[in-house]
């Protein structure tokens, strides 16, 4: 569906609920994303290097008095209203919670809001591991950014957005869906240190080649996976690490020499999930060198080497979208 055909959708959803002007609309969207490498490490503070996607979350809507907030999901053919004195989590309607939560963050920042009516359509696969719950959070600040004449920093907001899925949704991920969805830029790929937050553009030119993301038809929701487990085992392997090497802070500052010598006290099993995280750093940087200089057949073989090492050594399956990448 085309944009414009989506945007009428929306404001024809808003006029059964509201007289609306269209001067006083505000539409906000947010893209989702696809990861080129760098997975399972931005929880772990290390390095990622996602690009944004053409599929994105629509939010349109318009202030009304008072603090009532109502919620149409265009996709979920469905309606949820709340106070803003009184939000909580509803899982009967957990579409609504990723707003909800968004908005609970921007209260608890200082921020006073009024009430709205809101519609949300968005066209990227739910489930699919294109982070289309980012994409929802991230549209849904952006549209009070405008809605409320909020002057922010992009980081920020992007933070904000994580703290509404850690805090309020109860999924513990790490920065890098939602700096990809605030901060991805067309042409570009984005290189994220998630220990400093700071980011970098780099060039993703394809030439010829494609990416492909190809639906396996395997749904994936981090609330009700192993992603909760798979972090605190990193969590725990951080731990018994910092008892031997007080030095370190994080999974990101331990050397493969560190890991060999520490193999025995940590097992097996967490070894192996500290050796991917180690190692995929690695590759996120040659990744990134491997794009600045054009090279996309050493880029390949990099994606590859990541996707064998998240089956052997963190042991997950590979999720709904993948790439498909000549190598040569």
């Amino acid at each position: 569906m085309i944009l414009e055909s989506r945007l009428e959708e929306l404001k024809e959803c808003l006029q059964d609920q509201v007289d609306l002007d269209p001067q006083k609309l505000i539409v906000a969207r947010a893209s989702g994303r696809a990861n080129l490498i760098g997975e399972h490490t931005d929880y772990n503070q290390g390095l990622v290097l996602p690009i944004a996607v053409d599929r994105d979350v629509l939010v349109a809507g318009v202030v009304q008095e008072g603090d009532q907030v109502t919620l149409h999901s265009l996709d979920f053919q469905d309606q949820v209203r709340f106070g803003l004195k009184n939000i909580v989590y509803d899982p009967a309607h957990p579409w609504a919670n990723y707003t909800k939560g968004v908005v609970q963050v921007f209260k608890q920042k200082g921020y006073t809001l009024s009430g709205f009516v809101a519609a949300i359509h968005g066209n990227i696969p739910i489930g699919a591991g294109m982070s289309s719950s980012a994409a929802i959070e991230v549209a849904v600040a952006t549209f009070l950014e405008e809605t409320f004449g909020l002057k922010l920093d992009p980081r920020e907001v992007a933070l904000w957005c994580v703290e509404a899925e850690n805090n309020f949704v109860g999924v513990n991920c790490g920065i890098m869906d939602q700096f990809a969805s605030k901060l991805g830029k067309k042409d570009h790929a984005l290189f994220i240190d998630c220990r400093d937050y700071s980011y970098e553009y780099v060039p993703f030119h394809l030439d010829s080649h494609k990416v492909l993301l190809v639906d396996s038809k395997l749904g994936r929701d981090l609330a009700s996976t192993e992603y909760n487990i798979r972090r605190a085992k990193c969590e725990e392997a951080l731990n018994l690490l910092k008892s031997q090497l007080p030095e370190v802070t994080s999974l990101r500052d331990v050397t493969l020499a560190q890991l060999e010598r520490m193999e025995e006290k940590l097992g097996k099993k967490l070894a192996q999930r500290v050796r991917h995280v180690l190692s995929e750093n690695q590759r996120v940087l040659k990744a990134k060198e491997a794009l600045q200089k054009g090279d996309l057949h050493h880029l390949g073989r990099l994606l590859v080497q990541s996707h064998l090492s998240l089956r052997d050594d963190f042991e997950v399956v590979v999720w709904s979208w993948t790439f498909w990448w000549r190598v040569g």
